[in-house]
């Protein structure tokens, strides 16, 4: 019986153990999982937790919270464990409890002693587990631990849930059903606007939303959900708490909130609206039969409805839904119309009209529902005027000079949007009735170029006359054709004599420089082709080097004769150019004659050595007598390279007479600002002392280069010279510029004038008291002060006449001739380029002239001919621009075109961009 009891004990005391543990692990779960829930709770209500997130911790918490609870927990187990935990709870060595619960299971059969002792060790083991207190079976401290961490976590959350009721509502819905589409809570208020929106079918809304209790923080998006996939879109802030955003051509239903950052509004859904709305419209033009334009299609909006009066018009238009009809109105500026629509097979809306005015019109169309566009299709239709045709000449240029012998090129086209169908060329002259030429008539063109060219002397101008041309076109419109007249075209009659002077005038002696330079470049090529050719012949030569060489000389032959017979066709403008007429054509021909013989000649001719001594004796005889006049251009470049000296000395006057009147402004007062222009002054000043000193330099050396028979000449300019050294003008040019720099200005305006006086009348200038027979006289002097002519320097024929002629076209190219031809006015060279008050001397030398031909050559660097060209005018002359490179280029003299005049008065490095972009040619 003490056994049984002794089980029956233990058994309650297990019993009482195991009913603490579950009461520990209750209110443990309770402690713990209310807390974590709060936590949880929080944590949305900040965080705004997404859907997934919440899954998983509604997963996650409950297995936390049970695994935080079990933490140290004492499981029950067997009756044998616990009495062992009851003997060392009271610290038992004997463990007198597990001993008698161990002798519980002994058999009865056992000897007396041995059943003695059992009895009394169950007697012990019952009393020391009567003994046992129940703390050591039932965890008070745990429970009153885990009971009051419960208790304290039931006050927060009750408080929290009576504070902020609706956030906990919400947060604890979200929690319990994380699928289900419940926004997360915010202390902000959302305000949709519209509340319902509805949109037509294809039709942009706009959908705002108006935030309550506080600003965002965060930027406002809009997120769309359709299909479901969501996108977002940043807000625009219409006001401090209002923001929207549009969504365009809606076609299926819209599902939208609000978001800033985590947190974001309820979800609200756009009705659609189904209307007939356009979804494509094409218009189709037809010009009037007699514009003949082509019908053309486009569709509507893409560009106006603007055609001729007349057109006819047709609209097509396409709808989203089935139509049962509609209607299009024009609203004019006196009549309204209105066109009910014709639906073709494909269901299609047609509207057909003729276009007669100016109106606005607007399309409604009406599905097979009865419903109508939310707004009409609207435009514009304009009726375009017919213009008048347009005439243009650009050749020749809208004023130019020409010599009666002249053929005028003239060039041009007229152009209408319709068509033009005659081109009159129309004459006239002051004084006479004009007179019409028809250029050409036919069937309507839009664009029609010509090019002809008018004989002048066939309509017998004479010099003085002014001849004025313009075209005149005409339109192709059966009710009132157009006339359209270009800008008109004035030609200045000159004489030959004139023309001559205006190309002195431009080419002065470079262009006889160049012709010169380039007849003794050929001669001698000739001479030096002629000793090549010897010297291969001399020598043991093959078959092929034979005629190669005979080759190459006819060659150099025959470019010799093109050059000698343009220099023998060119319009001479010097006497001299004239009396070397006959021999350049001499020359010519020697040249044609040789170059054929030597294209017939070949390695199996007979003496081939003696025929090619012959011809090169006579190439050398022809030479020879050609000689004097290469002796006299010679002659005349040296002294016409001194005469060039003239006029550069009336700039150094002229711009010596602009500092000295520059000085004597400042003479008296230099108030402070103007002291920097005084500095300037000086360095002007120098810069001039400079000049004068190289101009003298060089004009000394052009009068030592002079031929023997311009001795006279020559002494004259060391007489020049040595007045200018007794006059002192650099001595007074230079104190002129120390007294500036020093800041006297009145010395500086007395030295200035001193320094003027010395360059206008140096001692020995017939000025001085020279009677223009005695020792006074001095040529060269008068020519370096715009006086006088050459005086008839040279005995050679010719050679006094060109030089008047040379020192007339340096004079009119400065602007200090007498004006009585043209090109013989303009002013002068101005002021320094640095004082801000330089101006460039007006002149006629860049007006487009036509007459003879006149070929302007330019040679490499080196006076080498290889590679020359040479141009070939059209009765023209025109300004050749040398800027363009060291090869030759083709000259030939010809009237500038419109397009030409154009671009040459554009800065030259913008020409070659402008004739890109317009397509014109280069020259």
């Amino acid at each position: 019986m003490n056994a049984k009891r002794l089980i029956r004990i233990l058994q309650r005391k297990w019993a009482l153990e195991g009913a603490s543990s579950l009461l520990l692990l209750c209110l443990r779960i309770f402690a713990i999982g209310l807390p974590l829930l709060i936590l949880y709770v929080w944590a949305d209500a900040l965080l705004a937790l997404p859907e997934a997130t919440r899954r998983v911790w509604n997963l996650l918490l409950p297995a936390l919270v049970i695994g935080l609870s079990l933490i140290g927990l004492r499981p029950p187990g067997r009756l044998a464990d616990l009495a062992l935990r009851l003997d060392r709870y009271r610290k038992d060595r004997r463990r007198t409890i597990s001993c008698a619960l161990d002798l519980c299971e002994d058999a009865g059969t056992s000897p007396p002693l041995h059943q003695s002792m059992r009895r009394a060790a169950l007697s012990d083991g019952e009393t020391a587990l009567k003994a046992t207190p129940v703390h050591a079976l039932v965890p008070f401290r745990a429970l009153g631990l885990a009971l009051l961490v419960g208790i304290a976590a039931a006050f927060i959350a009750r408080g929290l849930a009576r504070a902020h009721p609706e956030a906990t509502d919400i947060v604890l819905a979200r929690l319990r059903n994380p699928s289900a589409d419940i926004a997360p809570w915010t202390r902000l208020q959302f305000e949709f606007l519209p509340e319902n929106p509805t949109v037509v079918y294809g039709e942009d809304i706009q959908l705002g939303v108006r935030i309550h209790n506080g600003l965002p923080e965060h930027p406002v998006q809009l997120r769309t959900r359709i299909g479901g996939i969501e996108r977002d879109a940043g807000c625009f802030r219409e006001r401090e708490d209002t923001f929207s955003q549009r969504i365009e051509q809606v076609t299926q239903p819209v599902e939208y909130c609000f978001t800033v950052g985590r947190i974001r509004s309820e979800w609200r859904r756009v009705e659609l609206q189904v209307l007939p709305r356009v979804t494509a419209a094409r218009v189709s033009l037809a010009p009037p039969e007699y514009s003949g334009f082509p019908s053309r299609a486009f569709s509507f909006g893409e560009q106006g409805i603007e055609a001729l009066r007349g057109a006819a018009v047709t609209l097509e238009v396409q709808s989203n839904r089935p139509l049962s009809g509609g209607e299009l109105s024009l609203v004019g500026p006196e009549t309204t119309s209105r066109i009910r629509a014709t639906l073709n097979d494909e269901g299609h809306a047609v509207f057909k009209w003729k276009l007669e005015e100016d109106a606005e019109l607007a399309v409604q169309l009406n599905d097979i529902q009865g419903n109508r566009m939310a707004r009409p299709l609207s435009g514009v239709q304009r009726v375009r005027t017919d213009q008048r045709p347009v005439a243009v000449i650009t050749e020749p240029p809208r004023f130019a000079l020409a010599t009666p012998e002249t053929r005028l090129p003239l060039k041009g086209y007229a152009s209408d949007d319709i068509g033009v169908t005659r081109l009159s060329l129309v004459r006239g002259m002051p004084g006479f009735i004009d007179r019409a030429t028809v250029l050409w008539e036919g069937t309507p063109q839009r664009r029609r170029d010509f090019t002809d060219e008018l004989p002048l002397d066939a309509i017998g101008v004479e010099p003085g006359q002014t001849l004025e041309l313009y075209l005149e076109t005409r339109d192709y419109r059966p009710d009132s054709p157009e006339t359209g007249v270009s800008e008109m075209v004035r030609i200045q009659i000159i004489t030959t004599e004139e023309y001559a002077l205006q190309l002195r005038n431009r080419e002065k002696l470079d262009g006889f420089r160049r012709r010169f330079a380039i007849s003794s470049a050929i001669l001698t090529e000739v001479a030096e082709a002629y000793r090549e050719l010897h010297e291969i012949l001399q020598g043991n030569p093959s078959i092929e080097e034979v005629d190669a060489a005979l080759a190459a000389t006819a060659e150099v032959m025959r470019r010799a004769a093109e050059v000698f017979e343009a220099l023998e066709e060119d319009f001479p403008i010097y006497d001299l150019e004239s009396a070397a007429a006959e021999s350049l054509a001499n020359l010519r021909g020697h040249f044609q004659e040789q170059a054929s013989e030597l294209q017939a000649m070949s390695h199996r001719d007979m003496d081939l050595d003696q025929k090619v001594e012959r011809m090169a004796a006579a190439f050398l005889d022809r030479r020879d007598q050609h000689r004097e006049h290469e002796d006299f251009a010679e002659q005349f470049i040296k002294v016409g390279e001194l005469l060039e000296q003239t006029t550069a000395f009336q700039r150094l006057i002229q711009r010596q007479e602009a500092l000295e009147r520059e000085f004597a402004r400042h003479a008296y007062s230099l108030p402070p600002e103007e002291r920097d222009r005084l500095r300037r002054l000086e360095r002007q000043q120098r810069a001039l002392r400079e000049e004068l000193r190289e101009w003298i330099e060089t004009t000394r050396q052009r009068a030592d280069a002079l031929p023997n028979e311009f001795e006279g000449l020559r002494d004259q300019v060391h007489e020049m010279l040595q007045g200018l050294q007794e006059a002192e003008a650099e001595a007074f040019m230079e104190a002129a510029a120390n007294a500036a720099g020093n800041e006297a200005n009145r010395q500086a305006w007395q030295m200035a004038r001193a320094a003027l006086e010395a360059l206008r009348n140096p001692p020995g200038d017939p000025q001085e008291g020279g009677d223009g027979d005695g020792d006074g006289d001095n040529d060269f002097g008068r020519m370096c002060r715009g006086q006088g002519g050459s005086g008839g320097l040279g005995n050679a024929p010719g050679i006094g006449n060109s030089l008047d002629q040379l020192l007339n076209a340096l004079r009119n190219a400065m602007g200090s001739g007498s004006g009585a031809q043209p090109g013989g006015s303009g002013g002068g060279p101005g002021g320094f380029s640095d004082d801000g008050y330089a101006v460039r001397g007006s002149s006629t030398l860049d007006i487009p002239m036509l007459g003879p031909n006149r070929h302007n050559f330019d040679l490499p660097r080196g006076q080498d001919v290889e590679g020359y060209a040479l141009g070939q005018g059209r009765g023209g002359a025109r300004r050749v621009d040398q800027r363009h490179g060291p090869s030759p280029q083709p000259t030939g003299e010809e009237a500038l075109s419109a397009d030409d005049i154009r671009i040459r008065q554009s800065p030259e490095r913008y020409r070659e961009a402008i004739r890109a972009f317009f397509d014109l040619s280069t020259e």
